[in-house]
């Protein structure tokens, strides 16, 4: 029987496909940049970050500016990391099921310092009861060792749990160990999930 399901963030929770790219979206469309080029600028610097704590810094972030020759304050940097744009139906299917009673967890590839600005904006302490980011125990979702740190912390089996992620190569690893693997589209609502969900027993 299931009684855990955990999501991913970006691309699931949200309606676009990646948090750098939203991150700089945001800040190219405000300054008048090239996507792309704050991007790569934004990559270079925080490249690391994901996996550990303390990268995306003020001085850091003011090297990134230097570098596209704008003057972008660290605090508009903040407001594009925690404010992409939601994914209303999945974050409505969220509050539904745990309704009805299943644990519901986050596992994302992010920096912690994000994930922290992510959890005030999308108010994390009210849609999990878990949330385990790759900034805050240094492995990504390719690797099991993420998986077994949620399971851990739901305290259930990866039998009894179903993982959602826009990635395929990120459904590897959760497969491989026993959890309901289900690829979303970032482009598509909660309907197809929900569907397969009731295919597994779930009805919200």
């Amino acid at each position: 029987m299931i009684k855990a399901i955990f999501f991913d963030f970006d691309g699931v929770l949200t309606s676009v496909e990646g948090g750098a790219s939203t991150t700089t979206d945001i800040l190219a469309k405000k300054y008048g940049l090239e996507q792309s080029e704050v991007e790569s600028a934004y990559k270079e610097a925080f490249r690391e970050a994901y996996a550990k704590k303390g990268i995306i810094t003020a001085d850091r972030w003011k090297e990134v500016a230097d570098t596209l020759g704008v003057h972008i304050p660290f605090d508009e940097l903040e407001y594009a990391l925690g404010h992409p744009p939601p994914n209303e139906s999945m974050i409505a299917l969220i509050h539904s099921l745990k309704q009805v009673g299943y644990i519901i967890g986050l596992i994302t590839d992010n920096p912690a310092e994000r994930a922290v600005l992510l959890a005030k904006t999308y108010h994390f302490d009210e849609l999990f009861d878990v949330v385990v980011a790759s900034g805050e125990v240094g492995c990504f979702k390719t690797d099991s060792q993420i998986f077994t740190i949620a399971l851990d912390r739901a305290g259930v089996r990866a039998e009894q749990s179903v993982f959602i992620d826009n990635r395929e190569k990120n459904l590897f690893a959760p497969k491989d160990m026993g959890f309901n693997v289900y690829f979303h589209h970032y482009t598509e609502d909660a309907t197809k999930f929900i569907h397969q969900l009731s295919e597994w027993g779930i009805d919200v």
